[in-house]
């Protein structure tokens, strides 16, 4: 749904994961709110994803049942073609319990993500970005690249 001048644009998106490995199938999905202030963009991001860990082996099986992720941030335009964003997560994962009775505490991961975004070409962008990890169970530092691709249905 589009952002209008009372309320903001409203993405939902369905996920998954096919395992290539020992892991879980998982499925999920999130709601994403945005509101424009122009030059700058907030949004927010809620999602949940359930793993099928029953079906799994191994290390697998040491898989959360649920995991919940939320994002806010803020993307602020430097022309037409350039935006610095921001961003602050945390993913939290359910406490696993095993067949044996066995029962692992719940985690919880949060980070800071600093993002330069770029229009390529119609639809085409990338974003270099750093993600910094904020407590213990989190990587120290990520550096990586997306290449997001938007299309109209």
């Amino acid at each position: 749904m589009a952002e209008g001048s009372g309320y903001p644009g409203v993405i939902l998106s369905i996920d998954g994961s096919i395992p290539t490995d020992q892991r879980a199938y998982g499925v999920g999905g999130s709601l994403a709110l945005t509101k424009s202030f122009d030059p700058a963009v907030l949004f927010l991001n809620v999602g949940y994803r359930h793993f099928f860990n029953s079906q799994s082996y191994g290390p697998a099986r040491l898989t959360a049942d649920e995991q919940f992720n939320t994002t806010a941030g803020i993307a602020y335009a430097l022309n037409d073609t350039l935006t610095l964003s921001t961003s602050l997560s945390g993913v939290f994962f359910s406490r696993s319990h095993l067949q044996e009775g066995f029962t692992l505490p719940a985690r919880e991961f949060y980070s800071l993500q600093f993002g330069l975004t770029s229009y390529l070409t119609k639809g085409l962008f990338v974003e270099p970005f750093v993600n910094f990890g904020l407590n213990g169970d989190s990587s120290d530092v990520t550096i990586g690249l997306n290449l997001p691709y938007t299309f109209d249905l």
